[in-house]
Parts: C-alpha cells; structure tokens; sequence
C-alpha cells in the first residue's frame, strides 16, 4: 500500500487533514497506523489504524471513518 507524507485524507464524510506519519510495528516491518494531522495550525493529530484505510494513492488517502 502507497500512503505517502502529506497526502490528504478524505474520511467518509468529507477531508480531514493530512497523513503526517507512519507507524511501522518493528518486529514485522507492517504498517499498523498512520498519523493523520487535521488541517490549521491548531489541528490535532489522529492515529488512523491501516485496516481502516480503503484506498491510498500518491495523490489522496480514504478512509471509511468519520471526522469528529
């Protein structure tokens, strides 16, 4: 699976920020999480597990959760 820095995150009610980190579980070299930043300077940060992503492109992340 593609999941580039900075791509946008579409959740399924609209966008939602941007990926800002990957979490790599160090035993298995798998992706367990991304860490999505919502947008503005004040934006928090959301651990997104990888199961929950329904496509991923250089371009965009979606993801089938709703934004808060």
């Amino acid at each position: 699976m593609d999941i580039p820095i900075h791509a946008p995150v579409q959740c399924a009610d609209g966008p939602d920020g941007h990926v800002d980190r990957i979490i790599v579980d160090p035993t298995t070299q798998k992706i367990t999480h991304i860490v999505v930043r919502e947008a503005g300077i004040l934006g928090e940060a959301v651990m997104v597990p990888v199961n929950d992503i329904t496509e991923s492109s250089p371009g965009l992340v979606r993801t089938h959760l709703l934004r808060k």
